[in-house]
């Protein structure tokens, strides 16, 4: 039997899960012309991200008992990319609020490359590449449906072919790929919970 605690966290998960891919679909609709995002758009991102990260802690404690290492280095991982996300959110903010070069993180690069590949270059895989891990877990585990699991490294894979290419379109077919599999994991959290 289930403590009334670990039915709560699951129907969070899933709460949070839904709510943020949610987020993110929005804030693809408030691209400026070039690809980037506006300031609205960087706040969606941002809180995006926020119910993300709850809902990785989900995603990464079904795999606790069945792959207890991977479980926590993946999801450290998965926050790296979390945070990374949180990074390019604020680069967009600021880029947009003061008007100053789209190319920001660019320009700030030349000066400190270290620094720079370890909060935005670097963290930026960090959140496909946990997609497309988790997704061949989760079939391998049989924590999902082998075509969850298989749509869910798809997001992972077509996550940064939209972003690069800064196209829009792309960036909401990414956004729905990611975004059913997710509910999925969240219908199963809600109703694991009940």
């Amino acid at each position: 039997m289930q403590s009334k605690s670990s039915v709560l966290d699951k129907k969070f998960w899933a709460i949070c899960l839904v709510l943020g891919q949610f987020i993110v679909i929005i804030s693809s609709f408030l691209w400026k012309e070039n690809g980037r995002h506006s300031v609205n758009g960087s706040v969606l991102v941002f809180f995006s991200t926020l119910f993300l990260a709850i809902g990785m802690v989900g995603l990464f404690y079904v795999l606790k008992p069945k792959m207890p290492i991977y479980s926590r280095l993946g999801f450290l991982y998965g926050m790296y990319g979390i945070f990374g996300g949180v990074g390019f959110a604020f680069e967009g903010l600021y880029s947009s609020a003061l008007n100053i070069s789209d190319t920001i993180g660019l320009e700030a690069f030349k000066s400190f490359p270290t620094q720079m590949n370890l909060v935005l270059y670097w963290s930026g895989p960090a959140f496909p590449l946990t997609f497309l891990i988790l997704g061949i877990v989760y079939i391998r585990v049989k924590v999902v449906k082998w075509w969850v699991g298989v749509m869910l490294s798809l997001g992972g894979i077509t996550f940064p072919i939209s972003r690069i290419l800064r196209n829009e379109w792309i960036a909401h077919l990414n956004d729905v790929i990611l975004f059913i599999p997710l509910c999925i994991i969240a219908y199963q959290f809600w109703n694991d919970a009940e």
